[in-house]
């Protein structure tokens, strides 16, 4: 990027009636001077009515308050898959075309990009059980991508996880790229998703010019690559500098050489939520639950504080030895 700081959006969940965190959202957006947000708009929530009430009036509750919203349509109805879990691929993959119209006429002037799926590269999130190749999940995604694009939005392929490149590689193989404009990428430091069996994650410049070699290779014209994903959670009370570490992760956020990064989140889970991850693999992962700049009950974390008082610019600004106990 020319040595120029990467974009910093947010990237919040937000469950059916929990209206508090939603207009929460808007102020706290506020003190941070962020206007890009990242938020998932659920199709199985969009098959009936509570659902699809709900998600008409947070999303342009949202953009009407002057946030930019990546939306990212994801999660089969259980009725409509291979298996009953959210994560399976649907039976008829133009199904999600037909979501993906529906929802943009309802909320076109809501919505400024549109992702498609979330972590495609993890089982939770899509089984490939029933698409080992990505043949039904490429067809997907080029015919909702070509939707989307009939509305003027930008399409944004959901970013992976670890860095699979066999999958990868097969998606674009079979024309992935065709209709997308922004590559999405995923990495939540520290944390199981990149630390488990050992594994130990390449630096960001490897991995988004790994991620560019497929771009270059099957759409030379090139395509943008945003982080729709990162953070670090704060959730081991083991370690005493937690908060200082979730610091130092958005300051490497901030040198990332991509044009858009999403931190991962605003507030942190309730204890009491069940999981993508516990519903579709019986995993209660505690990682999950604190990745927020405020806890569960608003409470600020130091790069909250940071962040608020003092910009970006506190945050590159804040000496660890100066500040150590």
């Amino acid at each position: 990027m020319n040595g120029q700081q990467c974009e910093i959006g947010i990237m919040q969940w937000y469950r059916i009636g929990d209206r508090e965190r939603v207009e929460r959202t808007v102020d706290d957006m506020r003190a941070l001077g962020v206007r890009h947000l990242r938020t998932g708009l659920s199709w199985a929530d969009w098959e009936y009515e509570e659902g699809r009430r709900w998600i008409q009036w947070y999303v342009p509750y949202l953009a009407d308050a002057g946030l930019k919203i990546l939306a990212c349509l994801m999660f089969t109805p259980p009725h409509l898959g291979f298996e009953k879990g959210v994560n399976s691929p649907p039976r008829d993959y133009r199904r999600f075309w037909e979501f993906t119209d529906e929802s943009l006429q309802s909320l076109h002037d809501a919505i400024d990009s549109v992702e498609l799926w979330n972590e495609h590269s993890l089982t939770t999130d899509w089984n490939r059980r029933y698409d080992p190749h990505g043949a039904i999940f490429t067809e997907m995604v080029r015919g909702a991508s070509a939707v989307a694009h009939s509305y003027n939005k930008k399409t944004v392929l959901g970013g992976m996880n670890h860095l699979d490149f066999e999958w990868f590689g097969s998606l674009c193989e079979r024309g992935i790229l065709e209709n997308i404009d922004v590559v999405g990428h995923h990495g939540l430091r520290g944390t199981w998703s990149e630390h488990s069996e050992g594994y130990l994650p390449p630096p960001w410049r490897m991995r988004l010019d790994l991620i560019d070699y497929f771009i270059r290779r099957y759409a030379p014209e090139g395509r943008k690559i945003w982080i729709t994903e990162t953070g670090y959670s704060t959730w081991d009370h083991k370690l005493p500098d937690r908060e200082e570490r979730q610091v130092l992760t958005m300051r490497e956020t901030l040198q990332i050489p991509a044009e858009r990064a999403y931190w991962y989140s605003l507030y942190d889970l309730p204890d009491h939520c069940r999981t993508l991850r516990e519903a579709t693999c019986n995993w209660r992962d505690p990682t999950q639950f604190g990745y927020g700049l405020k806890t569960a009950d608003f409470k600020p974390k130091l790069l909250w504080e940071l962040w608020s008082s003092g910009g970006l610019d506190a945050i590159l600004d804040y000496s660890f030895e100066e500040n150590a106990a």
